[in-house]
């Protein structure tokens, strides 16, 4: 059965095998974008398209920070989010969390669009607003481990059938001017 929020609210993400802390707003602007190059050739009426690709896909999150308990787990958490990608092997944080070259991601948005390995593009400041709740918002960038080829020349679909009166008219004249051909030629004139 597909995921439905009605049925399993979801309000952390997993990252790096560690719950986000407080209360995650879903993830927004999550899109994977297609490369299409758009190709005209001289004395061709239209152009064509060809797929070149995908890009990878960037989007938002914010952790709400509402109890005490969320503030400790954000002072650990943080951590993760702070370490920047390295080369090589995996490291230890000063706070147990592993910082590798990029982190695992798991949110039920994100897995339509095969978002599952992300680095952090921009981390901001936590606001504190006048209720005292903590907003931390934090961008991503998905990486993908292996690239793939994805140059490919979309097909057009099959021509439609004759839609107005005086197309059908036409195509009806052709038919039966070429069965007459038909028949002249069986009958040898």
């Amino acid at each position: 059965m597909a995921w439905s929020p009605f049925r399993q609210p979801v309000n952390k993400a997993l990252i790096s095998g560690y719950w986000t802390p407080g209360i995650l707003r879903q993830p927004r602007g999550a899109k994977i974008v297609r490369n299409l190059d758009e190709r005209n050739g001289y004395g061709i009426d239209f152009a064509f398209l060809v797929f070149t690709g995908r890009k990878l896909g960037h989007f938002s999150t914010e952790i709400m920070l509402v109890t005490e308990k969320d503030w400790q787990d954000y002072a650990q958490f943080s951590a993760l989010i702070h370490a920047v990608p390295r080369r090589g092997a995996v490291q230890q944080t000063s706070n147990g969390y592993n910082a590798a070259r990029a982190m695992t991601i798991w949110h039920p948005q994100l897995v339509p669009l095969e978002i599952t390995q992300c680095v952090v593009e921009a981390e901001y400041q936590v606001d504190i607003d006048e209720d005292m709740i903590g907003h931390w918002p934090i961008d991503f960038v998905q990486v993908k481990a292996t690239p793939q080829a994805g140059f490919a020349r979309p097909e057009a679909p099959a021509p439609a059938k004759a839609d107005t009166p005086d197309e059908a008219e036409f195509r009806r004249l052709k038919d039966t001017l070429a069965s007459k051909r038909q028949s002249n030629n069986a009958a040898g004139r």
